[in-house]
């Protein structure tokens, strides 16, 4: 392709066509950023959502009644192997903040996972948590049931019911 012979061509044009075929480059380029902006700001605010568990809420009130917020704890728990039921799908665990006995409700929705800490670059400067292994009850219990050795620190995401009991929504470790 001969570039002089089209920049010649480019330069020999009246001004008015130049801003055209100008603004018009320029319009493209920013339509193609802001594509590639509203795809990172909508993936940012859905990491943003997942991490802190909080949804955009509703300016809709039903019968005007202030609806109770709905908190979600976090427990550093350890799972007792013994009181595991494979058809309730429950188990105690041990709040190892407060050393009180929770019982934890789980459902098909539950997620059991292990994270690990992950390096962003080669030097290991700055890490990130991804999760490494997910799990079901079955296999969850499967792992416990004959451990020995040092208890391990479960966090037990879930909403504490009114008898002190717990339905969990995420139990997961974290493996530095």
């Amino acid at each position: 392709m001969d570039y002089k012979a089209n920049l010649e061509k480019l330069r020999a044009l009246p001004e008015s066509r130049k801003k055209i075929i100008l603004w018009s480059i320029v319009g493209i380029i920013a339509v193609v950023l802001l594509f590639f902006w509203v795809k990172s700001t909508q993936k940012s605010f859905s990491e943003l959502q997942s991490e802190f568990k909080f949804s955009i809420p509703s300016l809709a009130v039903k019968n005007n009644e202030e609806q109770a917020p709905q908190t979600e704890p976090a427990f550093t728990i350890w799972p007792d192997a013994d009181t595991f039921d494979s058809n309730s799908k429950t188990f105690e665990a041990k709040d190892l903040d407060t050393q009180e006995t929770l019982r934890v409700t789980t459902d098909l929705s539950t997620k059991f996972y292990k994270n690990k800490k992950a390096c962003i670059d080669a030097s290991c400067t700055e890490q990130v948590t991804v999760v490494d292994e997910n799990y079901d009850f079955e296999s969850f219990y499967n792992l416990l049931k004959n451990w020995e050795g040092p208890s391990w620190r479960f966090t037990l995401k879930g909403t504490v019911q009114s008898d002190g009991s717990v339905i969990a929504n995420e139990i997961f470790y974290q493996i530095q």
